[in-house]
């Protein structure tokens, strides 16, 4: 227990019990220790601890010698002032109090005489210190009793304080210092209502000393009344003691308001340089006072101060008169009025001589709402000028925005004048960023011809050195030969001709891609696009479904997007560039060879190419931009054949057949080859894995799983391949283990919460995604995800639908979700 700890008796008792009297205090002293303020509830235990929270407030304590000798009245009567407590406990207004009788000791000394504090027996401390200048934010719990109710009217209760049910706060009823509370208001409540109005606007006061003679004044308004009254000097022309000529304006102002807010004005000020005999000065943006000015803004003040005192001041520090060339009038006026005001107003009709002004005077608050005023007005038919705009005045993060904003909209950009306008090294910048947002190569070819036939004579020398920017392998078969190969800008030039070889080449042996992969085979990837995550079809209970849902990482939301043509369940889920391809299933009669793909920028499913063969339950992955069907069964029997698709040329080619028939598979990308993993051969559960590679197109066994396993999920986190529950032919399993390819071996990691089988695992920012399911007794529509380096599944928001034998995959996109798409935040422990 601290000492000075202060113990309440029941409240309500003592106020039956006991009377308030008046008896003179004696001179308080400050202690400076820190108390716990906490409130004893009514019939506590003695020595339990309360659950108030423990506050550190300096404590006004009294000399407690005379509590011996005082004694108690069955009624106060107070003739000198202030409130009164009747026998009944009530409150009756009187005269002001007396300063003595209003202070802390004055209230701790009443609250000891009357029973209320116990000093002696130090049970833990149930009365609430606070010093008076904190008397203003109290709060004050309600209660029926007269004093109670009294000292509830006295302060209004607080948003928190409602949220509090009644019998708690009947029960947490603080009297410390809310007596003396109450004795001010009822005693001048008008001046009282004043004193909080001028408090709020000129400043607090608060104790400094420990006999409370002194205080500190400190006015909110004080700095700004003073640059007002100063600006209206400015106005009037009153002891200004600086003219800043620029072109026919006049601008009067005083150099202590303009040395305090601008380091290029302090510099000029204040800067050690032999005084000119003149009284006018003529001052450019010279070297030498920018980088005066900017080595003033990096120092610390006193150090940048005690660089510039010298004997010898700048000329400028001793005229009257400065002339000012390469600044706009209008700005220059306008920046002067900000150094007194703190406000301007930045629009399309002065951003553009503002923000160089406020460059020039390293005004940089005025700098950067011109740069968040251009960045909200970027368009693409003006973001490439906003781009160069920001280059020339070194402000780097509305470059960088705006050089991000042309690459997110480069379709966009890239049919206004302003691209066509471009410089040949820009334009080489642009086609050349991975980080390019296009639908296809296809935009990016088109726009570099329009930019060449802009002007063909002065940039048809250019073609060779932008063609190599375009990645040219993949261009689809039927755009190489419909418009490349007959474009006469291009077959003029041999290199162009060599680059249309190798990308005919890449079309034309898919399975040697891994070994053609160059910078002109690698994909864009649009910088500040998001991952979001698929689910697509699947089944619960006597349904199918054609909907499909998407997972934003960003906010936790799932949202409905375009459903499928077909119900499929049972379906093989893979992305291609920003394609999401839904491949075979079953739709509740029969397999299904058809294929699927889904545009994310118009939210449709389109009809592609169907499979040479029937197959749900199959595994599907993509393998050097090449999608893989492996598996499945057709309606007859389980299938060990396996079919890849190009979309290059929109065509479905045959490949090895696997070893084993294998239904329910999954099938996972890794180092170049393919893995199948477990399935069901019609007889039994299979823990056997094969992997496919490309370019011998052959499958080879690896090493067996811990585990036999059907319907489970299967993906690749950072070079480890990852196999998560499924069905062993007695129950579903919650088991995962991981494959090292180095080591040829398996081992076991955490399991997940929930047993799942016909569910589909991906890998997404770090993390894997178990999705959906079946837990052996119903669908899912719960997700979970783990975090290999702590080794622990958490949950994640659930779903719209139960799905199980549900397809899933990730697409990097930048504008999601799609239009008037619904969204729902499900509580991770929903089922």
């Amino acid at each position: 227990m601290l000492d000075g700890q202060i113990a309440v008796k029941d409240i309500s008792s003592c106020l039956r019990a006991q009377q308030l009297t008046r008896i003179p205090p004696p001179e308080p002293r400050f202690s400076g220790s820190f108390l716990p303020v906490a409130l004893a509830r009514s019939g506590e235990p003695r020595g339990s601890r309360s659950r108030w929270p423990l506050l550190r407030r300096d404590v006004w304590e009294p000399d407690r010698s005379h509590l011996a000798e005082a004694g108690t009245s069955p009624q106060r009567q107070g003739t000198e002032g202030g409130d009164q407590l009747t026998p009944a406990g009530g409150v009756q207004a009187g005269a002001e109090p007396h300063p003595r009788q209003s202070s802390p000791a004055f209230v701790a000394h009443e609250l000891t005489a009357a029973g209320l504090l116990d000093h002696t027996k130090r049970s833990p401390l149930s009365v609430e210190w606070r010093m008076w200048p904190a008397l203003e934010r109290v709060q004050t719990p309600g209660a029926e009793r007269p004093l109670e109710s009294s000292l509830r009217r006295a302060v209004p209760h607080t948003a928190k304080h409602k949220k509090l049910d009644k019998s708690t706060r009947k029960k947490r009823v603080t009297l410390s210092l809310r007596y003396r509370r109450l004795q001010s208001l009822r005693a001048r409540p008008g001046k009282l209502r004043a004193a909080q109005r001028r408090a709020a606007m000129e400043g607090s006061m608060q104790l400094l000393s420990r006999d409370s003679h002194s205080v500190s004044h400190n006015s909110k308004r004080h700095y700004h009344d003073s640059f007002i009254s100063m600006n209206r000097m400015r106005q009037r022309g009153v002891l200004c003691d600086i003219v800043l000529h620029v072109g026919a304006k006049e601008i009067r102002a005083h150099k202590v308001v303009l040395a305090s807010c601008s380091p290029y004005f302090h510099a000029m000020f204040t800067s050690t340089y032999p005084p000119s005999s003149t009284t006018t000065t003529t001052t450019t943006t010279s070297s030498r006072l920018r980088d005066r000015a900017l080595l003033c803004s990096l120092l610390p003040l006193p150090l940048h101060m005690s660089l510039e005192q010298s004997e010898d001041e700048m000329s400028e520090s001793q005229q009257t008169h400065v002339t000012l060339h390469d600044i706009d009038p209008q700005a220059l006026e306008q920046l002067v009025q900000y150094a007194y005001t703190a406000e301007i107003v930045v629009g399309e009709g002065n951003v553009q001589t503002l923000l160089p002004a406020a460059s020039l005077l390293q005004l940089n608050g005025v700098r950067d709402a011109c740069c968040k005023f251009l960045l909200s007005q970027l368009d693409p038919s003006n973001c490439l000028g906003i781009r160069g705009f920001a280059d020339t005045h070194s402000c780097s993060d509305l470059l960088k925005s705006a050089h991000k904003y042309v690459l997110q909209h480069f379709v966009e950009v890239s049919k206004t004048e302003e691209f066509m306008l471009l410089p040949l090294k820009q334009v080489l910048d642009l086609i050349s960023s991975d980080s390019l947002n296009v639908p296809s190569e296809e935009e990016v070819y088109r726009a570099v011809l329009s930019w060449i036939k802009h002007d063909t004579d002065g940039r048809r020398q250019h073609v060779p050195r932008l063609m190599k920017c375009v990645r040219m392998p993949l261009l689809t078969r039927d755009f190489l030969m419909s418009h490349v190969d007959t474009e006469l800008l291009v077959r003029h030039h041999s290199e162009c001709k060599d680059l249309l070889i190798e990308a005919l080449k890449y079309h034309l042996m898919p399975e040697q891609r891994g070994i053609l992969s160059n910078s002109r085979t690698r994909p864009r990837h649009c910088e500040g696009a998001c991952p979001v995550l698929f689910a697509v079809g699947g089944g619960s209970l006597f349904a199918i479904h054609g909907d499909c849902e998407a997972y934003d990482t960003r906010t936790d939301r799932w949202h409905m997007v375009a459903s499928m043509s077909t119900r499929r369940a049972r379906v093989g889920v893979a992305a291609i560039g920003n394609k999401l391809y839904a491949v075979g299933g079953y739709d509740g009669t029969s397999d299904l060879a058809t294929v699927e793909s889904y545009e994310p920028v118009t939210n449709s499913w389109q009809v592609d190419v169907s499979m040479g063969t029937r197959r749900s339950c199959l595994g599907v992955a993509v393998l050097h931009g090449l999608l893989y069907a492996a598996g499945g069964y057709d309606g007859a029997s389980c299938l060990n054949s396996a079919e890849r698709y190009d979309p290059l040329t929109s065509s479905w080619t045959s490949v090895a057949a696997m070893s084993t028939r294998r239904r329910y598979v999954r099938v996972a990308p890794m180092d170049g080859c393919l893995y199948a993993v477990g399935g069901y051969d019609s007889s039994s559960h299979l823990a056997t894995v094969e992997k496919y590679d490309p370019q011998s197109n052959g499958w080879t066994s690896i090493a067996s799983m811990l585990s036999r396993r059907s319907s489970a999920g299967v993906a690749v986190l950072e070079g480890m391949l990852y196999v998560a529950g499924g069905n062993d032919g007695t129950s579903c399993l919650n088991s995962v283990e991981r494959y090292n390819p180095k080591t040829n071996t398996w081992d076991g990691v955490a399991a997940m919460n929930i047993r799942r089988s016909t569910h589909d695992l991906v890998a997404m920012d770090g993390w894997l995604y178990a999705v959906g399911g079946n837990d052996g007794s119903s669908s899912l529509n719960s997700i979970e995800k783990y975090n290999p380096r702590s080794n622990k599944w958490v949950a994640a928001s659930c779903m719209f639908t139960r799905r199980s034998s549900v397809g899933v995959a990730v697409l990097e996109l930048l504008n999601f979700p799609p239009p008037s798409s619904p969204s729902l935040s499900v509580s991770s422990t929903s089922l």
